[in-house]
């Protein structure tokens, strides 16, 4: 796939998840994108540091490839965060005390309290997802598995999934049933995890 077509996908996605409340964190990330075609390294490694810091993603190897697809830190954002708002709503709705537990269980990931990522999560455990957010995150997923190398889809995937687990793992113990996730949360994550799968003719 051209670096066009998954940088339209990814924008499609943004244009999705981030509501008309953040629109100026999107267009803040964006001013941050590279614009050039060749990119100094001083570019690549501003890039790096946003991609290391939205998802603790600190393998030099994965962060280079990230950049070498295009992909930008509003579509990064967007990628990391909707599993865990999808596992969220997974059970159709969200109590007060799950709600805080999932919010704490993030700060626990490096989501923190005062950082634009807790805040983007915060607005949409308040605000259910439509199916178009999610059919875009899978779009851009798919996309990204088709273009990333095996290593670095790899990383992606297990930092991302792991993640959401954790999530679900915590939210379902706010009624004492630690380590509890429910059949609806199992099956988004299992959902969710098959978007990395990279696609078979790719090995023929």
């Amino acid at each position: 796939m051209s670096q066009d077509m998954l940088a339209e996908k990814g924008r499609f996605l943004e244009g999705q998840f981030f509501r008309e409340r953040d629109l100026e964190l999107l267009e803040y990330l964006r001013s941050q994108a590279i614009e050039n075609e060749q990119p100094t390294k001083s570019d690549e490694l501003q890039l790096r540091n946003q991609l290391a810091e939205i998802a603790h993603v600190h393998e030099t190897q994965v962060l280079d490839e990230l950049i070498r697809v295009g992909i930008t830190a509003g579509s990064f954002v967007a990628l990391t965060l909707v599993p865990l708002v999808r596992v969220a709503w997974a059970d159709g709705a969200i109590q007060d005390r799950e709600r805080a537990a999932i919010l704490q269980a993030a700060a626990t990931e490096g989501i923190t309290v005062d950082s634009a990522n807790y805040r983007l999560l915060e607005g949409w455990l308040d605000d259910r997802p439509q199916p178009a957010l999610l059919e875009a995150w899978r779009d851009y997923a798919m996309a990204l598995a088709r273009d990333l190398d095996a290593g670095s889809l790899a990383a992606i995937r297990r930092i991302t999934m792991d993640r959401a687990r954790r999530i679900a793992d915590s939210s379902g113990g706010i009624l004492g049933l630690v380590g509890r996730i429910s059949k609806e949360e199992e099956l988004a994550l299992i959902d969710l995890d098959r978007a990395f799968e990279k696609p078979k003719e790719l090995f023929l």
